[in-house]
């Protein structure tokens, strides 16, 4: 940095921040019951950007209560705003609170927003020398930046962020920052219900002020904006053109007492600190911010916590005494693999990291005595272990013969429980994350102790040492969360299962898919040359802009939405062409034939095992944000089961010689625990009386006796059953059935009028939602929807369609998970050779002896059935088979 390089001053939007914390930071409380999310996303925030960026000055911008001139100005300024959540707004103190307890400076002015002290601030702040960085979730503020002032956007939470200068602003809008308050004059803004000019959208507000400048200019010259209609447009917007750009346009003259040179931030009070992180439980937090203020209170300092460098030793011949002390005292250990690759079934192991204690980890090589002599302990039930993937972890030492004993906490299982959204968190996010710094030894100093060169030994030490430090910390924010229950009940025991289940694989018939994929390919070809007599011309199927070119230019048939690289091709817009023309018909059965041969057949037979015969997929526990498990490599719940190929697919799933498959499916359990959750009386009524509930349906849909329903009813009522449980508007519905959107509406509001605890039950969920921020499964597991009050419409329609769902179906996928965990600890219980290899949403595959197939079927049904407890039965229905495909019920 150069020595005339400008001081920087930080200027902070308090209460935009505090948004972002709420919605985007999981639940936490204190044991009395005070939330602190929101304050705790906000004061992470606050100390990173005084440890990072080094201000010389920081202030902090808030709102006030009393209305702006800006609503005397247009009473429909913010008026659809929803009413601030209780569980933020009793964190509103506690954010000023913080602010003064760390020395920082704050200003609020009534009458005026917070964006307008910011301005005012900003500019009094440039002009006396500073280089000013504004941190806010508002894009208005971009209208502050030019050279000297930055604005950093915060994203989602309050650690993804966007920093923008002037030409960041200009590459991302194509206008200057001064710009800014002309485009959304016209444009209009939702989020703070700015009208704009009716008709004008974000693409045409650009052209125009890049045309014309300033909004001031649009209106003068007028007559050269070349469409007329967007002329009458702009006439008939003109008043609230000109009113939409005094509300987004932020004052930079408000009378404040603020003096940037007395907006230090030397001014914190550790004692004081130290009571208000006490009070709230930031208790990591606060081993972070002790450091970097010097005690100025009466109080006695209590002594901080030292930075140690980390230490990493090479262990070859005998466990360390560190290590033996541990282990005879029964503390936990906390491990790392240095694995070759990803994959804890095919990646050759290293070494293995171990760790008590942040300072000082041992790497043991694979080949090692020492590593042998920890094997017996690292099998022990009652060792608690520590790690990041444990699954993987147990996957890789049992081909050393080690069966990893019982874990005791997973970091990325449990910061998945915390954070479903943020699927497969690696210990790198989760170190910057919650204990505030980048995990590498670099960072902390290490000082390596290493008998020989090893690139992954420094590299496994550090993340053993971080898991010594995340892991109770995790702890801590499971139970501050009333999440240690999904997590301890559910989750952790399940590692070991699929662990277990992926180990096993399930085996394949290869020539069952060699001679599926020639008949496919033949199926293909002669799909190809239909295709091509029809379009008269030959071309490459499976390139969307040459299928646009025959399809739209060339046949000249009906466009659907245009993207950006001309006409969609995609499934949709296809499929509404198929039933009037053969020959996108014939394209849609070409990409459907040609995605089961590449997807399926050609792959499953690459993914055979050669060491085991056997297909070995992936069972993601932190994957889906609904709690589901998902599968990878390949993908196994996504083989179609409705056509004949997906059927003949299944059969090449077989067991060995001597044994069956048992294959048990929950019947309509997400509409079971609808019933549930709901209390619908007449639902709850079908189910107990083991009716038809898409004939029940019917009956309610369309208003007959149930002997006049048909087929045809009972499929459409079908579709509306799942349309209302994932929160399918009528436009979806109708095109899903093919029918009008009024007769879609008709059917939506026959089935509420019908079933109308539903409807209230969907009601009562958004609305907590969009307090919350949050919804609950049946079990206590919480998905988070940062976009449930978006001020944009898509984003918002979409997180509100997911907050429907999601306590339904999470609700499924903790109860298959619960039977899961039960049914294995009644196999070894009873003795059963039996064991799962398949969990395909809501159905389990196990492999069994053939002597040993009905009386599993038995086991597996009870203990399906009795995972949970609804008001209405849960119903499993149970086949065997010598193969996937082809399976006869029992019982």
């Amino acid at each position: 940095m150069s020595t005339d390089a400008k001081p920087k001053f930080i200027i902070v939007d308090g209460h935009s921040l505090l948004y972002r914390a709420f919605f985007g930071m999981p639940y936490l409380s204190t044991k009395d019951g005070q939330p602190t999310n929101a304050v705790l996303g906000f004061a992470q925030m606050l100390v990173r950007l005084l440890t990072e960026e080094k201000p010389a000055g920081m202030l902090v911008a808030f709102d006030t209560p009393s209305p702006t001139f800006r609503h005397e100005a247009y009473e429909e300024y913010k008026a659809h705003r929803p009413v601030m959540p209780d569980d933020l707004q009793s964190q509103t103190p506690l954010a000023r609170e913080l602010v003064k307890v760390l020395g920082l400076a704050s200003v609020e002015v009534p009458g005026f927003e917070a964006d307008d002290c910011v301005g005012t601030a900003a500019l009094r702040a440039e002009r006396a020398g500073y280089e000013v960085l504004i941190v806010t979730g508002d894009s208005d503020a971009l209208q502050l930046v030019r050279p000297g002032v930055n604005v950093l956007i915060t994203r989602r939470g309050v650690t993804d962020t966007a920093l923008y200068d002037p030409d960041a602003v200009e590459a991302r809008y194509g206008l200057r920052p001064d710009q800014m308050v002309d485009y959304k004059a016209l444009k209009g803004d939702s989020s703070d219900n700015v009208p704009g000019v009716k008709g004008i959208g974000e693409k045409t507000a650009t052209r125009l002020i890049q045309q014309f400048g300033t909004l001031e200019e649009l209106y003068r010259r007028i007559d050269e904006v070349p469409s007329a209609r967007e002329r009458q447009l702009l006439e008939a917007g003109t008043e609230m053109a000109h009113l939409s750009k005094e509300l987004v346009t932020i004052h930079t003259e408000v009378t404040c007492e603020v003096d940037p040179d007395d907006c230090g931030v030397d001014r914190a009070d550790l004692s004081e600190v130290r009571e208000f992180l006490t009070r709230l439980e930031f208790r990591a937090l606060l081993s972070r911010l002790e450091p970097l203020i010097s005690n100025k209170g009466d109080a006695p300092a209590e002594p901080s916590r030292p930075e140690h460098a980390l230490q990493v030793t090479r262990v070859s011949d005998a466990l360390p005494r560190e290590i033996l002390t541990a282990l005879d005292a029964g503390r936990p250990l906390c491990l790392a693999l240095d694995l070759d690759g990803a994959n804890g079934l095919t990646a050759r192991l290293r070494g293995l990291a171990v760790s008590v204690d942040p300072a000082h980890a041992f790497y043991l090589p694979a080949e090692s005595a020492a590593l042998k002599e920890l094997g017996p302990w690292l099998e022990r039930e009652d060792l608690p272990k520590h790690g990041h993937d444990l699954k993987t972890q147990r996957e890789a030492l049992q081909r050393l013969g080690i069966t990893l004993g019982a874990g005791a906490l997973d970091t990325m299982v449990a910061a998945y429980v915390l954070r479903p959204e943020h699927s497969s968190p690696s210990l790198a996010s989760l170190c910057s994350e919650y204990l505030d710094r980048e995990l590498s030894t670099a960072k902390h100093g290490a000082q390596l102790m290493l008998d020989v060169g090893d690139e992954g030994a420094d590299r496994v030490g550090a993340e053993a040492a971080c898991v010594v430090e995340l892991a109770p910390l995790l702890a801590e924010r499971l139970r501050e969360g009333d999440l240690w229950a999904v997590y301890e009940q559910m989750e952790r025991p399940l590692i070991p299962i699929l662990a277990d289940m992926e180990t096993r694989g399930v085996r394949l018939d290869i020539g069952v898919l060699e001679s599926l994929s020639l008949e496919l390919n033949e199926g293909i070809r002669a799909l190809e040359q239909e295709i091509y007599a029809l379009a008269g011309t030959e071309f490459n199927i499976g390139s969307p802009k040459q299928l646009q070119v025959i399809l739209f230019e060339q046949m000249g048939l009906p466009r659907g939405r245009k993207t950006k690289t001309g006409y969609s091709t995609g499934v949709e817009v296809l499929e509404e062409l198929a039933g009037e023309f053969e020959v996108v018909s014939k394209i849609l059965n070409w990409r459907e034939l040609s995605k089961l041969k590449s997807t399926y057949t050609d792959a499953l037979i690459r993914l055979v095992s050669p060491r085991t015969g056997r297909v070995h997929t992936s069972l993601n526990q932190t994957v889906a944000a609904t709690g589901r498990i998902s599968s990878s490599e390949p993908n196994l719940q996504n083989i179609p089961i409705r056509t004949e190929v997906g059927r003949r697919i299944r059969r090449a799933f077989v067991v060995e010689e001597g044994c069956r498959i048992v294959s048990a499916d929950y019947s309509q359990i997400e509409l079971r625990v609808l019933a549930h959750m709901t209390g619908d009386p007449e639902l709850t009524r079908a189910f107990a009386a083991d009716e038809d509930i898409h004939r029940a349906a019917a009956v309610r849909i369309f208003e007959v006796p149930p002997e006049e329903v048909t087929p045809e009813m009972r499929r459409r009522a079908k579709t509306v059953n799942f349309a209302v449980l994932y929160g399918m508007g009528d436009f979806t519905l109708a095109r899903e059935l093919g029918i009008p959107v009024a007769s879609a509406k008709e059917y939506i509001q026959n089935y509420f009028d019908g079933f109308p605890s539903v409807r209230a039950f969907q009601e009562d969920t958004l609305r907590s939602a969009r307090e919350k921020g949050y919804v609950c499964t049946l079990l206590g597991r919480r998905r988070y929807f940062s976009d449930i009050n978006a001020a944009n419409r898509q984003m918002r329609s979409y997180a509100e369609r997911a907050a429907i769902n999601s306590p339904i179906q999470g609700s499924a996928a903790d109860i298959i998970k619960l039977a899961m965990v039960y049914l294995d600890a009644r196999l070894k219980q009873e003795g059963l050779k039996g064991h799962m290899v398949l969990q395909v949403h809501d159905e389990l595959v196990l492999e069994a002896p053939e002597e040993e197939a009905l009386p599993l079927a038995e086991v597996v049904r009870e203990e399906m059935e009795r995972a949970y407890a609804l008001h209405v039965p849960l119903k499993v229905d149970v086949k065997t088979g010598i193969n996937w495909g082809e399976l006869e019920p029992v019982g």
